[in-house]
């Protein structure tokens, strides 16, 4: 962040707090004021470049003994979320909001891959406190994390024993197909990326 007063490591062990879902007041050695203002931001941030996707909830929020209960239903991960938006303000919520519906629908989305993705995200659109920029280039990016993620899931799929050795191989080719078409993907947009940062140049 510009004039940031925090150290690289106190930034880092925020950023990796933000990618577990922890709460402000869980960050250890630093404010929950401090840790929640930089929770905003990344959550701002994150809106802004299309990471994740604004809720489309607009009515009140009504608490009872479990939370808000009128919140844009999801399932029962984003319900289990709901105490979270206790205390929000009208201006930080729906980034809260879109920030809950992100982790309630990638539940295998790990915390490393998160903060991958943040670090990835800041270091191509600038500090957080600031206006974004070259939020194009960073959708290209993206495009690359989603294909890398794509082949990670297919090689990981595993055959059925129960499966015949013609439908096995079938399925074995289907995927390697699947991947090639992922790194070609990968190449095509990787060119882009390239062509964009010559212009920018």
């Amino acid at each position: 962040m510009v004039g940031q007063k925090l150290s690289d490591y106190q930034m880092q062990k925020i950023l990796r707090a933000f990618a577990e879902g922890k709460l402000a007041k869980d960050v250890k050695d630093r404010s929950p004021r401090t840790v929640g203002y930089i929770f905003n931001l990344l959550r701002k941030r994150l809106v802004d470049v299309g990471y994740y996707t604004p809720n489309t909830w607009t009515g009140p929020l009504e608490f009872d003994e479990e939370g808000p209960s009128r919140i844009h239903p999801i399932d029962e991960r984003y319900k289990r979320q709901a105490p979270r938006l206790r205390g929000s303000r009208d201006y930080t919520r729906p980034a809260l909001l879109a920030d809950m519906y992100f982790r309630a629908k990638n539940p295998d989305l790990t915390p490393l891959e998160i903060l991958q993705d943040i670090k990835l995200i800041v270091k191509v659109t600038g500090p957080i406190n600031r206006p974004p920029a070259n939020i194009d280039l960073w959708r290209k990016h993206h495009k690359i994390i989603v294909y890398k993620r794509g082949m990670l899931m297919l090689r990981r799929m595993a055959f059925s024993k129960d499966d015949k050795p013609q439908e096995r191989l079938r399925r074995f080719k289907f995927h390697q197909e699947q991947i090639a078409g992922y790194q070609e993907m990968i190449e095509i947009t990787l060119a882009e990326i390239r062509a964009m940062r010559r212009k920018k140049k």
